[in-house]
C-alpha cells in the first residue's frame, strides 16, 4: 500500500496543478486554466503520478465521477471553492465511484441519487474525503440497501472527515437505508463528521453507521443529530460471517435527537470483536427502546466479544427513558460497564428486560450532567442559493463548532473531572487535550468561543496498527 509522501515539516509534497471545469473539453483540452478537462474521470487517468493537484471550477458536473488510479505520489482533487462544485448523479448508481488509492477529493457538494452518493469499492486504499456535502435524494425505492456513503470491500486506510453526511427516506421506502456503510474494511476512520438523516417514516430501518464487517475502525469526535428509527450504530457480521467487526473504537461523539425523532438504540452489537464505546454523550428523548444498547448474538454466527462502555454520558431530560438496554447479556463474552453517568429526567433508569442494567455499572453515576438544552437546533442542511447550511453557518468546521457546544456540560457537573482515565481517549470531541478527564465527550472549558483544533495532518491520518493507537 502507498503511503502519503510527506516534504519538509509533515506537508504533503505538491506537484503541478491541473484544471477542470463545466465548460472544458475532454478531447481538446490540456488540464491548463486556458484549456481546462471537462471531467474529474479524465483528469485522474491524464495527470502525472507526482503529487498533482485537480482543481475542479464551480458548476454542475452530471457525469459519474470515476477514480481507478493508484497513485505513487498523493494526488489531491479539490474544488476551487467549496462547495460550487457539484458533483450529481439522477441516475441508478452512486455520483462518485472511488477505487485506487493514495488521493484526496475535497470541498465538493455530492448528491447521489436514491441509490448512493459515493462509493468506496473493492481494493481501494489509502483515500480520504474531506470536508465535503455528502447527501443524497430522498429514497423512495422497494427492496433495496440505499447508502449516502457505501465504503466496501477489501478497502484500507479510508479517511472520512470533516464532512456532513445527511439523505432523506420517503414514507413510501421498503427496503434498508444507512447513511454511511462500512463492510469488509480495514482501518477506516469516521472523524468529526456531521451526521443526520430525517424520515417521514416511522418503521424504516436508517441506522447512521451500518457496519458489515470491518477491522481497526474508528469512529471518533462525530455529531449525529436527529437520526430515525435507529440503532444509530449497527454492528453486524451477518452478510459476512467470516470477516466480523474487530477492534473498534468509539470515541468522543455527541448522539443528540431532536424535533421527536426516533434514534434508538444508539448501540446494537449483533457480532462484533473488542469494541470499546468511551466517553460519548447521548441526549435524548430517543423516543424508543432501548435506549442506550442492545445485544444479539445471530443464529450460527460469531459471538460477541470484549465489549467495554467507559465514562458516557447517558441522558434523556424529559424522563421518557425507555428500557436502558436489551440483551441477552449471555450472547456476549466479556461485556463491561464502568464509570458513567446516567439520568432520566430524575426518574429511575428503567430496566424491562434480561440487558445489562445500571447495577452492572459498578462505578455508574446516577445525576443531572447540566448539559445545555437542545430546543431549536436546525438541521444543517446545505443552501447553495444562500450559500449557507441551517442555522446559518458557511463552513462545516463552524457548524460542528456551533453543534459540539451542546455537549458542553455546566459548572457543577457530576460529569467534570470524574472520568476513569484508564479507559480515556487523550483528547475530547474538539481534539483537545484531556487533562483530568471529565466523562463526556467534551471537556469541561470556562465560557468562551468554541476552538476545535486545526485538521490532522496526513501522516496522522494513515491506518496504524491497533497496538499502536493512541490509548492509555
Amino acid at each position: 500500500m502507498p503511503a502519503i509522501a510527506l516534504g519538509a515539516g509533515g506537508a504533503p509534497q505538491q506537484g503541478a496543478v491541473y484544471f477542470v471545469a463545466v465548460n472544458g473539453s475532454d478531447e481538446t483540452g490540456d488540464g491548463s486554466a486556458e484549456r481546462p478537462w471537462a471531467s474529474i474521470t479524465h483528469a485522474a487517468e491524464a495527470i502525472p503520478d507526482a503529487s498533482a493537484i485537480v482543481v475542479v471550477g464551480d458548476g454542475t458536473y452530471k457525469d459519474v465521477v470515476l477514480i481507478t488510479r493508484s497513485y505513487s505520489s498523493p494526488v489531491v482533487f479539490r474544488a476551487a471553492n467549496p462547495f460550487r462544485a457539484r458533483l450529481v448523479n439522477r441516475s441508478e448508481g452512486a455520483a462518485v465511484n472511488l477505487f485506487g488509492g493514495n488521493f484526496t477529493l475535497t470541498g465538493f457538494h455530492i448528491r447521489g441519487s436514491s441509490l448512493s452518493a459515493v462509493i468506496v469499492g473493492k481494493g481501494a486504499h489509502a483515500i480520504q474525503i474531506r470536508d465535503n456535502i455528502l447527501t443524497l435524494d430522498e429514497a423512495t425505492d422497494e427492496g433495496i440497501l440505499t447508502m449516502v456513503l457505501s465504503i466496501q470491500g477489501d478497502t484500507t486506510n479510508i479517511v472520512v472527515e470533516g464532512n456532513t453526511v445527511d439523505g432523506l427516506v420517503s414514507d413510501e421506502f421498503l427496503g434498508w437505508a444507512a447513511l454511511i456503510h462500512v463492510g469488509r474494511s480495514t482501518g477506516v476512520w469516521l472523524h468529526r463528521n456531521v451526521i443526520f438523516g430525517s424520515s417521514a417514516a416511522t418503521d424504516i430501518h436508517q441506522p447512521a453507521v451500518l457496519v458489515a464487517g470491518s477491522r481497526d475502525l474508528v469512529i471518533d469526535g462525530n455529531v449525529f443529530l436527529g437520526l430515525t428509527a435507529g440503532p444509530v450504530l449497527r454492528f453486524s457480521a451477518i452478510d459476512a460471517p467470516d470477516f466480523p467487526p474487530t477492534n473498534t473504537h468509539v470515541d468522543n461523539n455527541l448522539f443528540l435527537a431532536v424535533g421527536g425523532q426516533r434514534a434508538a438504540p444508539v448501540l446494537a452489537i449483533e457480532a462484533a470483536r473488542d469494541l470499546q464505546f468511551r466517553a460519548n454523550t447521548v441526549v435524548g428523548p430517543l423516543g424508543a427502546e432501548p435506549f442506550a444498547l442492545s445485544l444479539a448474538a445471530p443464529l450460527g454466527g460469531p459471538a460477541n466479544s470484549n465489549i467495554g462502555l467507559y465514562n458516557n454520558i447517558f441522558s434523556d431530560p424529559t424522563g421518557a427513558m425507555g428500557d436502558l438496554a436489551s440483551g441477552p447479556v449471555t450472547s456476549t463474552l466479556g461485556l463491561a460497564l464502568g464509570n458513567n453517568l446516567y439520568w432520566n429526567g430524575g426518574a429511575p433508569i428503567p430496566n424491562f428486560g434480561d440487558g445489562p442494567t445500571v447495577a452492572d455499572d459498578p462505578d455508574a453515576i446516577v445525576a443531572d450532567p447540566l448539559l445545555p438544552a437542545t430546543t431549536g437546533v436546525i438541521p444543517p442542511r446545505w443552501d447553495p442559493e444562500t450559500g449557507t447550511f441551517g442555522g446559518g453557518h458557511r463552513t462545516i468546521r463552524e457548524v460542528f463548532a456551533a453543534l459540539g457546544e451542546l455537549a458542553r456540560t455546566a459548572p457543577g457537573s457530576p460529569a467534570i473531572d470524574h472520568a476513569d482515565g484508564e479507559h480515556m481517549p487523550l483528547t475530547d470531541l474538539f481534539g483537545r487535550p484531556r487533562g483530568s478527564p471529565d466523562i463526556g465527550a467534551l471537556e469541561y472549558r470556562p465560557p468562551g468561543p468554541p476552538t476545535p483544533t486545526a485538521t490532522a495532518t496526513p501522516a496522522a491520518r494513515i491506518h496504524l496498527p491497533w497496538n499502536g493507537r493512541e490509548t492509555q
